[in-house]
């Protein structure tokens, strides 16, 4: 029987852990809003004018199926972009 010597080290088992991500039905059942974004929007300035937070960025990215390494994201004129409007219901997701 072999022993992992990590095992007691919880900062490299936190690490380790594979992120488990909702299904598209759990967050199709958040409410929503669009909003029409325009080319001067930012994922981290729309997280803070609608979820109270600009960390929340990758909240907009997940609703929206945007990728996380596009950190300079931009959309285009009049991109619309899906909004939780229930923080505590997609948070409880995580």
């Amino acid at each position: 029987m072999s022993a992992s010597r990590y095992r007691n080290n919880n900062t490299i088992n936190n690490y380790l852990e594979t992120p488990i991500f909702p299904s598209q039905a759990e967050l199709d059942n958040v409410p929503t809003i669009q909003i029409i974004a325009t080319q001067f929007d930012k994922l981290d300035s729309l997280a803070f004018k609608h979820l109270g937070d600009g960390r929340y960025w990758w909240i907009i990215a997940i609703f929206n199926d945007i990728e996380f390494g596009m950190a300079g994201f931009s959309p285009t004129e009049a991109t619309i972009l899906k909004i939780p409007t229930d923080l505590d219901a997609v948070l409880r997701l995580f």
